[in-house]
């Protein structure tokens, strides 16, 4: 707005100093449509041409034939319209930004013969476009998405990390007791020695007091003369 304001303030103070001609005071927000008049200084004319003054730049918007066709330059297709009288020339301006701030007038054309309309129109627009509100919702909204990643990007280290705390000291230890052998008892090497170790033959466990015993009732038989009349006789 102050931008505005202060453009218009100078494009004022230049129209003045170059001339003393009526000029009309417009003011429009961003976004509306605003219309300028344009009075020809006589009713014959064959047409009419719309200028536009930026400060120091001056641009052809369009210009009207009598025969009624309408010719908007490229940067003002689509945002132009006009009643196409040359007697009452009017042109509204669609969706106005802070841009188009400056100094409107017309010149008519007669044959070779141009002249200026009666009045020029000084137009303030002031406010934001829809563009520019637009766009600061889009950088709102981004920068509300980066924080909400970098917040959510923290929690998971931050959760990360804790579970690395609480895992590493009893992965170690698991390693550590994998390593360890437990020392052996007296027990399980008596087992094993058992284990290692050949039951004996079953004759071996005859009682060494009957074995004498045996022995002698054998060399009794064999000494007598019935053991040796009877040698089927089988020995003990």
């Amino acid at each position: 707005m102050a931008f505005s304001l202060q453009r218009a303030l100078v494009l004022l103070f230049l129209c003045n100093s170059c001339s003393s001609e009526q000029y009309v005071f417009l003011s429009a927000r961003a976004g509306e449509t605003t219309t300028v008049h344009c009075t020809p200084p006589n009713s014959q004319q064959d047409g009419v041409y719309m200028y536009q003054r930026l400060e120091t730049e001056e641009n052809v918007m369009t210009y009207l034939y009598k025969d009624g066709s309408f010719s908007p330059r490229n940067a003002f297709i689509h945002r132009l319209e006009t009643n196409s009288k040359l007697e009452t020339f009017t042109v509204s301006i669609l969706n106005v930004t802070t841009r188009d701030t400056g100094v409107y007038w017309c010149v008519f054309n007669n044959e070779d013969k141009n002249s200026d309309s009666k009045e020029k129109t000084l137009l303030v627009v002031s406010g934001k476009e829809k563009e520019c509100e637009n766009e600061e919702k889009k950088e709102e909204n981004t920068t509300l998405a980066l924080i909400i990643v970098c917040v959510g990007a923290a929690f998971l280290m931050m959760f990360a990390t804790i579970i690395l705390l609480w895992l590493i000291p009893r992965m170690k230890r698991c390693c550590e007791r994998g390593n360890f052998a437990p020392p052996r008892s007296a027990a399980d090497g008596v087992y094993e020695d058992m284990r290692g170790r050949r039951l004996p033959a079953a004759h071996t466990l005859i009682n060494p007091a009957y074995q004498t015993s045996t022995r002698h009732a054998h060399k009794l038989l064999t000494e007598s003369p019935y053991g040796r009349a009877d040698p089927t006789f089988p020995p003990q």
